[in-house]
């Protein structure tokens, strides 16, 4: 019962999660269980986090799409964007990644981080609906949007995130399933978000130092 110690020394998640050694998520789904049902209800959490939104199946469908390629799909080129994929899911499966969602991923971050976040995104039009616009203006006491310019992939963080993603774990990689490459993807992406100077080496494109946050 680690997390159930760590929780009750107010240690933050992020902090719980390197010393267990489980990905954030889980720490994030075990505290709601911990608040709610205590040491007992922590007991029976287990290490699977959240349930996916996505079926065995549904992966397997997403899964023959991308091997398609982005132009295969409809795209102007063969380069996979954050909104490419999330089209050719939701097309493919019917389930979406929106406002509602976005919202609720960000309120868990909220709970997860507790303290200020600069939250850099593209034009995506779930970043800018009108209950988007209304939610972020009332969560500035943490939250702070800085919008990407449009036409400008260079100047996204993600998009070396991603570079440094599949130069490393993603590399020569040969997996039977998706869900093989997504468990090494969320490796490789607790690498990047473990390293403060890499992560912050990403916004040198936008002028981002370690020591204006």
């Amino acid at each position: 019962m680690r997390a159930a110690d760590l929780f009750e020394q107010g240690v933050r998640p992020a902090e719980i999660a390197r010393q267990v050694g489980v990905c954030h998520q889980i720490v994030s789904d075990w505290r709601a269980v911990w608040r709610q049902s205590g040491r007992d209800g922590l007991r029976g959490a287990g290490r699977a986090g959240r349930l996916p939104k996505l079926s065995r199946e549904q992966l397997g469908q997403v899964e023959v799409a991308l091997a398609k390629g982005a132009e295969a799909n409809g795209y102007p080129n063969d380069v996979w964007t954050l909104k490419h994929v999330a089209d050719v899911i939701e097309r493919v499966t019917g389930v979406s990644y929106n406002d509602e969602t976005l919202i609720e991923f960000l309120s868990e971050l909220n709970d997860f981080e507790q303290r200020r976040v600069v939250l850099i995104w593209d034009g995506l039009p779930s970043h800018r609906s009108g209950r988007m616009r209304a939610w972020v203006a009332s969560q500035r006491h943490w939250l702070s949007v800085e919008p990407l310019p449009g036409y400008a992939p260079e100047l996204n963080p993600i998009e070396q995130v991603w570079g440094n993603l599949k130069s490393t774990e993603l590399a020569n990689l040969c997996s039977d399933t998706i869900n093989e490459v997504a468990g090494v993807a969320e490796d490789g992406l607790y690498r990047i978000g473990s390293d403060v100077s890499l992560c912050f080496s990403f916004g040198r494109p936008f002028g981002c130092q370690t020591t204006g946050l």
